[in-house]
């Protein structure tokens, strides 16, 4: 009788055959990989939207090129001689294959732009969301007490917040003008920066000075740098604000997508460190955890090492279906007038553009409406094939 996964025995035939006369390619049980692609690849309709996905993602790295390889005009060129004889906005032809709107503009270059802007959105917001919501939630599930308590209750703060009547009091209070919070960019940059390096030689110190428990090799110096690594959290942020940014002064959130990715992490941030929290609680308590731990393991090592692999999966199924959120969200931002801001192309602006006109000029919210549609629609997918694939429990 045989404990192993169905799916990594050998179909006998219902016969028993010598084992000494097998070749060990024949016994080869699957990798997690090789079980993921098994499963994934039988899901012809997630595929199919992961084809789509990254065509879309070629055609907004090289919007610029494609329009002016099918001889469309720029996105922003605005010109009378496009519109009909009334004035208003012309339909599709050979000239402008997505029609104009209002003003002469290309819809098709527009919505090639828009495509651009979502995804820049979605994916910038999206690495914000996992990078502060996973740091959050496994130091809270980790370490439980009252640091536990002191993020769980900033978190139930910040989602006691309306989120729409929140996004559109920032919007319309950092979307103009210079921005909001006026910050001194060197300065914080270099403040950062040094509590980043003093905590991590701190850690390092208190790692490698202090005597080992009886029993316990000392600490090898890929170890002790493992347990600086959550420090960087500080120190690359401290370098970007002090180096790379080239100006002393300015807004910390400023006019433009700084505003929409602002907004979109804020709302989705403890999401992220809710969910991640309770995946580490719960292996906190799983038995390769606490051999780690009776072994005289750090903090770190066993969060790095023991933890954090463990939930690559969840993260990975998570970050397909926050990424259409994303997008939706900065598609409504942009339609209530506090997103992007014009002339640059959104999808939701265009669509809260053609309101006026959708009777006569239907092709102005219908275009970019169906890429906003067919865009969001493959990202579910794509999270729903990932999420059956890596589920070990899945029937397929």
């Amino acid at each position: 009788m045989s404990t192993g996964a169905a799916e990594m025995l050998q179909d006998t035939g219902g016969t028993i055959t010598d084992g000494a006369g097998t070749s060990p390619a024949a016994i080869a049980a699957r990798s997690p990989i090789q079980l993921f692609w098994r499963r994934l690849r039988h899901d012809k309709v997630a595929l199919t939207a992961a084809i789509f996905i990254v065509v879309l993602i070629f055609i907004a790295i090289f919007a610029g090129p494609l329009i002016s390889l099918t001889g469309q005009r720029p996105p922003n060129e605005q010109s009378t001689k496009y519109l009909d004889s009334f004035g208003s906005a012309s339909g599709p032809s050979s000239a402008n294959w997505f029609g104009t709107d209002a003003l002469g503009r290309s819809v098709f270059s527009r919505v090639l732009v828009g495509a651009q802007v979502s995804l820049k959105v979605a994916f910038i917001s999206t690495a914000v969301i996992l990078v502060i919501g996973v740091t959050l939630g496994m130091v809270a599930g980790y370490y439980r007490g009252w640091i536990d308590t002191l993020l769980a209750r900033t978190m139930d703060v910040i989602l006691a917040f309306p989120v729409l009547l929140l996004a559109l009091g920032l919007g319309a209070a950092c979307s103009f003008g210079n921005g909001c919070i006026q910050i001194n960019y060197d300065r914080v940059g270099q403040v950062v920066f040094a509590l980043g390096v003093v905590g991590a030689l701190a850690t390092v110190g208190w790692r490698g000075l202090r005597p080992p428990p009886e029993g316990v090799a000392p600490p090898k110096r890929k170890e002790l740098a493992l347990a600086a690594l959550p420090w960087l959290v500080l120190i690359v942020p401290g370098i970007l604000l002090w180096l790379v940014i080239k100006k002393t002064t300015g807004a910390l959130i400023s006019p433009g997508l700084p505003v929409v990715i602002f907004i979109i992490a804020l709302a989705g941030v403890p999401y992220m460190a809710r969910i991640i929290r309770g995946q580490v609680l719960s292996l906190r308590e799983k038995e390769f955890v606490e051999a780690a731990m009776s072994l005289g393991a750090s903090d770190s090592r066993i969060i790095f090492r023991h933890i954090l692999p463990n939930l690559v999966a969840p993260i990975i199924v998570y970050t397909t279906l926050i990424i259409p959120t994303n997008i939706l969200f900065e598609a409504a931002l942009s339609f209530l007038g506090v997103g992007v801001q014009p002339p640059t192309a959104s999808w939701g602006s265009m669509i809260a553009d053609a309101i006026e006109i959708f009777d006569t000029a239907w092709w102005y919210m219908t275009f970019p409406g169906i890429a906003l549609l067919l865009t969001v629609l493959a990202f579910n997918l794509v999270g729903d094939g990932l999420q059956d694939a890596l589920n070990p429990r899945t029937g397929r």
